[in-house]
């Protein structure tokens, strides 16, 4: 490529003029095509990150949104300590950013002695309790895996599952020759 750029230094205004004039000419044919080009609906929707839709190739999974009745979340020893003393870093240090308190209170945390966090660590204790009688009575669930535990699997649901395996041959029909329900795993149920 560096080639071709000092060849086109080298080149007089006369040889340059064909080329110039080619570019002028597809500017000008751009020009009509993008005056009569119409968006397509998919072309619209590529703004449109609000959607609900799977998320497209290269964009996020938007973020659900978090329900304004849900309780509060209980506070940690350590944020109940920042609360406390945030205004006391910041009477104390006035020219400090936020980074900088946060990592002032961190160093005032760390040489805390346990007898001292104590204190924190109650009002974080009483402050969960607090959370799970709320979400409780929410009907949340408190625990930090919020996947269902998966039920024992029932005797009807396999004629579920053999409906879902006929719907698998994609609208072909017909059999694939083997006996689905001879083969399941009602076998294994006769052992127990």
């Amino acid at each position: 490529m560096k080639k071709l750029g000092d060849m086109w230094k080298n080149l007089s205004d006369e040889e340059k003029q064909p080329f110039a004039e080619k570019a002028d000419e597809e500017k000008g044919d751009y020009a009509e095509k993008i005056k009569d080009y119409k968006p397509t609906a998919h072309d619209d929707d590529d703004d449109d990150d609000d959607s609900d839709d799977e998320p497209k190739k290269g964009k996020r999974k938007t973020k659900k949104k978090k329900d304004p009745n849900a309780p509060k979340k209980a506070m940690s020893a350590y944020l109940f300590f920042n609360q406390a003393y945030r205004s006391v870093v910041k009477k104390d240090f006035p020219d400090l950013k936020s980074p900088d308190i946060m990592k002032k209170l961190g160093e005032k945390w760390k040489t805390l002695s346990n007898d001292e966090k104590t204190e924190y660590d109650q009002l974080a204790r009483n402050d969960k309790d607090r959370y799970n009688r709320e979400n409780a009575d929410y009907g949340g669930s408190s625990s930090k895996n919020k996947k269902p535990k998966k039920p024992p699997p029932k005797e009807d649901d396999d004629d579920e599952e053999e409906e879902d395996d006929d719907d698998d041959d994609n609208g072909q029909g017909g059999d694939d020759g083997g006996d689905d329900d001879e083969d399941d795993d009602d076998d294994d149920d006769d052992d127990d």
